[in-house]
């Protein structure tokens, strides 16, 4: 029986492990509400790269335009945000998995001028089984933001859709 019981849990550990890949390229839908600022929804192209088995790299260019009827103006922004991620693929479900992290970002919004700030991560990602080259992730990015105008906290939801172009 224990013999049984060491090679499921083998295999179990190969499948899980393989359910990684190197590299992909995505798009995100990004929703953001910022407290005592503003928030706002736009489009992200995302990067994601492996450096180990479990640990990625995850760099998201977002940005979005707005008009703000109050103040009869048009103004926008754009971010890069770069994430480090640990994965913790689930047996559970094939090539589905759990990952937090953290990072930071920067970039430049209409009125505050140059952006930045510290970010958190959490989120789960599914490579589907009937289509190897494509994932989907949900995630939710708590952030604290600085800008020469305000320092906000912030966070964003975000769904978003990968193809994987290196295994």
């Amino acid at each position: 029986m224990k013999r049984i019981t060491l090679l499921f849990a083998f295999f179990l550990a190969v499948q899980v492990s393989q359910a990684q890949y190197q590299h992909a390229l995505g798009l995100r839908a990004i929703n953001t509400v910022a407290f005592g600022n503003f928030g706002g929804t736009g489009p992200g192209a995302t990067f994601k790269t492996f450096l180990s088995e479990r640990a990625a790299l995850d760099l998201t260019l977002s940005g979005f335009g707005y008009y703000d009827a109050v103040n009869n103006t048009r103004n926008g922004w754009f971010v890069l945000t770069g994430l480090l991620e640990i994965h913790k693929p689930q047996a559970f479900l094939d090539n589905f998995s759990f990952y937090y992290g953290g990072g930071l970002h920067m970039g430049a919004a209409t009125g505050a001028g140059f952006t930045g700030g510290l970010d958190g991560v959490f989120g789960a990602e599914w490579i589907f089984p009937f289509a190897p080259q494509f994932a989907v992730s949900l995630d939710v990015i708590p952030a604290a933001n600085f800008s020469s105008a305000a320092i906000w906290p912030s966070i964003s939801t975000t769904a978003g859709a990968k193809w994987i172009f290196a295994k």
